[in-house]
């Protein structure tokens, strides 16, 4: 697939960022082996996992910002974007190539093809096919580290596919943006810090935001 081609078959996966319902996703085993079929791109490098809802994104511009000072070559997965999905994969600061994400996404569709009868009453959603890319781009860019941003919540992420400690950063959680996640209320600060396990979080003062 070229770009455009990309964007229209992406454009035609469930579109959980759009619609806040999740009531169907009840673990990331689809994810999971999506990744597997793919090579476990999302491994191999260090990782800083950025969850919570509020201050992510200036939290992981600044983590960006000094890694890139000390030399260090950064890949960042940021969400929503502004105006192009290429804006979400970031490489030492810049936008993902689109002839990379095309090749990425023409994997992912092929990964999905092969992967999905073996979960016949669970869909891949569109979060998950730019994850996998956002972790394919970082793979081929060979990059140092790579920051990652939750999606939503945190349990029943996307980016929720680690099994080994790595560096997590903890942003504040407001009851609004919880409420998204569909939770119980005394589960949701729990599913935002799912991704903390055998961690070590580090938590942004109010103030900073």
């Amino acid at each position: 697939m070229d770009y455009d081609a990309s964007l229209r078959w992406l454009l035609t996966l469930p579109d959980f960022e759009r619609s806040g319902d999740y009531s169907r996703r009840v673990d990331v085993a689809p994810m999971l082996a999506l990744l597997a079929d793919l090579g476990d791109p999302q491994h191999g490098r260090p990782r800083i996992h950025i969850a919570g809802s509020k201050g992510k994104g200036s939290t992981g511009a600044m983590i960006e910002a000094v890694l890139g000072a000390a030399g260090l070559r950064t890949g960042y997965y940021i969400s929503p974007h502004l105006h192009r999905y290429t804006e979400r994969i970031r490489i030492d600061t810049k936008p993902v190539a689109r002839d990379a994400f095309a090749s990425a996404m023409t994997l992912i569709r092929a990964a999905i093809e092969r992967v999905a009868p073996r979960f016949p009453d669970r869909e891949f959603i569109a979060f998950d096919a730019l994850t996998a890319a956002a972790f394919i781009a970082f793979r081929d860019e060979d990059v140092d580290v790579q920051i990652i941003e939750v999606g939503l919540g945190g349990t029943l992420d996307s980016t929720n596919v680690f099994h080994k400690a790595g560096g997590v950063a903890q942003a504040s959680s407001p009851a609004p943006h919880l409420a998204a996640t569909d939770d119980p209320a005394p589960d949701r600060q729990q599913a935002t810090s799912g991704v903390v396990a055998a961690l070590t979080a580090s938590s942004q003062q109010p103030n900073a935001i």
